[in-house]
């Protein structure tokens, strides 16, 4: 028989870092997933409960009203002021120069409110509720139409409004799951800037480069997806994960961040 040696205090450093999904790479800021059960999601939760970041900096999100979950995510009932809140280090900055954003929707209907009465948040990261351009870092808002298209879509994103975008986006609103992202670019010198939007991995908007706005945003301090309190009508569905990357720290295009972001839900929701 050969000799058995037991070796104690050794460190095999690999230079590999382990990430809790797939996906994440050297600019994944921040990423949450309600299918996680080590994250405090695959239940129905409670108002307040919290759902930890897969990444490593420790952050939190958490539910304003009790949810249900099914098919890998929470059910939203068409309910105002119904948010999942992020932290700081989930929402776009001041400060950032290249920055993508990527949710998973299942945006099936409008609710609270008279159909075409008013306007319907479906993400927003901003300073002020009615997010006007000056005070939004990036909010989603489209003008909802009972079983239709939204009448008009806009999309706001440091503190210019890209609005007349129905045909583009409007798919989000069918009532299936879609994998949503936008992409925003600072030039070097910091005076224009662009906007690219991607549904289910294909780009639907690219705006190309264009003067940035005259008053850039401060720090938003709403951070959610959802709808809040004072706007007339919420949506229904579900939503099931939310990321955000900084694309000057990755090592990764966009379109393989959203390659490797949809082959990592293997068939979780539906």
């Amino acid at each position: 028989m050969g000799r058995i040696e037991q070796l104690i205090g050794v460190t095999a450093n690999t230079g590999i870092k382990l990430y809790r999904d797939v996906s994440i790479n050297s600019g994944t800021q921040a990423l949450f997933d309600v299918s996680s059960a080590w994250a405090g999601g695959a239940v129905g939760v409670a108002a307040g409960a919290s759902i930890k970041s897969l990444s490593f900096e420790n952050s939190v999100a958490t539910f304003a009203k009790p949810h249900t979950y099914a098919n890998g995510g929470m059910v939203f009932a068409g309910v105002q002021g119904d948010t999942f809140d992020l932290p700081d280090v989930a929402a776009p900055q001041p400060g950032d120069t290249h920055w993508m954003i990527t949710a998973w929707l299942k945006i099936a209907n409008f609710g609270v409110g008279t159909a075409g009465n008013g306007n319907n948040q479906t993400l927003s990261f901003s300073t002020v509720a009615n997010n006007l351009a000056t005070s939004a870092m990036l909010t989603l808002v489209p003008s909802p139409v009972a079983g239709a298209t939204p009448t008009s879509i806009s999309l706001f994103v440091r503190g210019k409004n890209y609005g007349g975008l129905a045909s583009q986006l409007g798919q989000l609103y069918n009532g299936n799951l879609h994998q949503l992202s936008i992409e925003f670019q600072l030039s070097s010198d910091g005076t224009q800037q662009q906007v690219t939007v991607y549904i289910d991995g294909s780009v639907v908007y690219a705006s190309g480069y264009g003067s940035v706005a005259a008053t850039v945003p401060s720090a938003p301090t709403s951070k959610y997806i959802g709808a809040s309190s004072t706007f007339l009508m919420a949506w229904s569905g579900a939503f099931y994960r939310y990321r955000k990357d900084d694309m000057t720290m990755s090592t990764l295009t966009a379109s393989q961040i959203l390659s490797a972001d949809s082959s990592s839900i293997n068939g979780r929701f539906s």
